[in-house]
C-alpha cells in the first residue's frame, strides 16, 4: 500500500511540474464591427416602427481564428470563416448587414399533433457585408451563422 501511495504521489508531482509547460495563455478576442438587425415577430408580415432592433457584435477569436457573433442578449454563434478576417480601418465605417429574407416558422410543443395552436416564430436572414457570413436571427434573438464562399443573391 505504501509503494502504491508513493507512486501516486510521484506521478502527481510530475504532472503538476509539467502542467505549466502545457498551459497556454488565452488571447483576448478582437472586436471587428457591430451590426444592427431588425427582426419581426412571426405573425407580422411587414417591418414597421415597432419592429425591434437588436445589436450584434462580430469578434475574431485570436486563439482559433474563428468568427464569433454575440447579440446584446448573449446569444452567440461561432464559425470558421475560411479566411482571415480583419477589422474595418478606423477611418471607415463598417458596412450594414444586407437583409435577404424573412420567414415565419411554426413549431408545436412536445406532444401536440395539431398545428392550429403552434407558435409562429419570426426569423430574418442577413448577410454580413463585412465578412460574407450569412446570419439568421429569430424574434427571440437566437442567433446562427453560416460561412458561405459565394453568398446567395438577395431575393427579387
Amino acid at each position: 500500500m505504501a509503494k502504491r501511495t508513493l507512486v501516486v504521489l510521484i506521478c502527481l508531482a510530475l504532472g503538476l511540474a509539467a502542467a505549466p509547460a502545457y498551459a497556454q495563455k488565452s488571447k483576448d478576442p478582437v472586436g471587428l464591427h457591430g451590426l444592427e438587425m431588425r427582426v419581426r415577430e412571426g405573425d407580422k408580415p411587414d417591418f414597421n416602427d415597432m419592429t425591434k432592433k437588436w445589436g450584434v457584435e462580430a469578434l475574431r477569436d485570436e486563439n482559433t481564428g474563428y468568427l464569433v457573433y454575440v447579440s446584446e442578449t448573449g446569444s452567440l454563434t461561432v464559425l470558421d470563416p475560411g479566411k482571415p478576417v480583419t477589422p474595418a480601418p478606423a477611418d471607415q465605417a463598417p458596412k450594414k448587414p444586407l437583409w435577404l429574407h424573412g420567414l415565419g416558422l411554426k413549431a408545436r410543443k412536445a406532444g401536440e399533433s395539431e398545428w392550429k395552436d403552434a407558435k409562429k416564430w419570426g426569423l430574418e436572414a442577413f448577410r454580413d457585408e463585412n465578412t460574407g457570413a450569412l446570419l439568421f436571427m429569430t424574434e427571440a434573438v437566437n442567433l446562427s451563422a453560416l460561412a458561405f464562399p459565394t453568398p446567395p443573391a438577395p431575393p427579387l
